[in-house]
């Protein structure tokens, strides 16, 4: 992936992303845009920085993600039309964590690109609401001793040691989704001793549940040459909401804030820690390190290792304590 580096910005590109003829949006009209109409201004912004990525490819997800998560592109920074922008990664890292899709241009321009700010807006409103109503209503349920998943003894040591082996190459053994995260930190929890919870029989595809947690994804051949990893999996393995709701209901114990000194006082090594954006939850991430006052993280989709919390940034932030 190309990495962006935090260079001075020049009065003329300042100008030339003001005034580019490539952008038929104008800061006038942002409330009655659309998801999509923004995603063309900001694929006319990586052009004219020289940023040549393909829109919905790997190398794109993980540019949106180093930009939600670190702001790493610092053109956007001055555009006019960056918080319009903004809401548009954000949209497009939370749509994409829920479904997972293997054809993301498809799936955007199906379910919320014809969307416009103001709408999006509303919706976003209405999911908070709807995540306090849940929360206010909810409860904590103990778990009951034949629970594997939950009782199981979980080493974070081996969890951590998993990580660091995989954060920046893929296990072979597992199906690569363009939003990793939440996949790889299953993984890590469950090298360190988190059993899956598995209906029978275990059905192909993608099955919809917070009440098992596992993955049996397996390569299908159509030939000698001919082989793909398939989906075998539960959501709550893959998907950022779903993870959080089966180990809650396993009763792990989590703690939310928008302070990050908050976060970094409850988090232990082996915790997961969730990142929310303008959207909604969107990445997990798991800590592989405490110290100098900080905690240090691991995750897949931009694949790092050892990272600073401090130097993210989010909406919010949620540990779940894995122990």
């Amino acid at each position: 992936m190309k990495r962006f580096f935090a260079l001075p910005i020049m009065f003329a590109l300042i100008l030339g992303t003001l005034f580019s003829s490539n952008s038929s949006v104008y800061a006038g009209e942002l409330e009655d845009i659309t998801l999509k109409e923004i995603e063309q201004v900001l694929i006319d912004n990586m052009k004219n920085n020289n940023i040549d990525i393909e829109l919905g490819t790997h190398e794109y997800v993980e540019y949106l993600m180093a930009q939600q998560l670190e702001h790493q592109d610092q053109s956007l920074l001055v555009h006019p039309q960056y918080e319009s922008i903004n809401y548009y990664i954000g949209e497009y890292l939370y749509q994409l964590s829920l479904f997972q899709s293997d054809n993301p241009n498809e799936y955007m321009d199906t379910h919320f690109l014809n969307m416009t700010i103001e709408e999006l807006k509303e919706k976003i409103k209405l999911r908070n609401e709807e995540e306090q109503q849940v929360g206010r209503a909810s409860y904590i349920t103990k778990s009951e001793p034949s629970d594997l998943s939950a009782m199981s003894t979980y080493s974070p040591s081996k969890a951590i040691v998993y990580a660091k082996e995989y954060a920046e190459k893929t296990n072979p053994k597992y199906k690569r989704y363009n939003l990793n995260c939440t996949n790889f930190v299953s993984q890590a929890i469950h090298a360190g001793g988190k059993v899956e919870s598995k209906p029978s029989p275990v059905n192909k595809g993608m099955l919809e549940t917070t009440t098992y947690w596992f993955n049996d994804n397996y390569m299908e051949c159509s030939g000698s040459n001919s082989c793909y990893m398939r989906d075998k999996t539960s959501t709550s393995w893959v998907r950022v909401t779903d993870f959080y709701s089966y180990w809650t209901k396993k009763g792990m114990k989590t703690v939310t804030s928008t302070n990050q000194s908050t976060i970094i006082s409850n988090a232990s090594v082996g915790d997961i820690i969730q990142f929310k954006n303008s959207s909604g939850w969107y990445h997990s991430v798991i800590v592989n390190r405490k110290a100098n006052g900080t905690i240090y993280i691991a995750s897949n989709t931009l694949n790092y290792y050892d990272k600073n919390f401090k130097v993210t940034d989010a909406v919010s932030y949620r540990v779940i304590k894995m122990r």
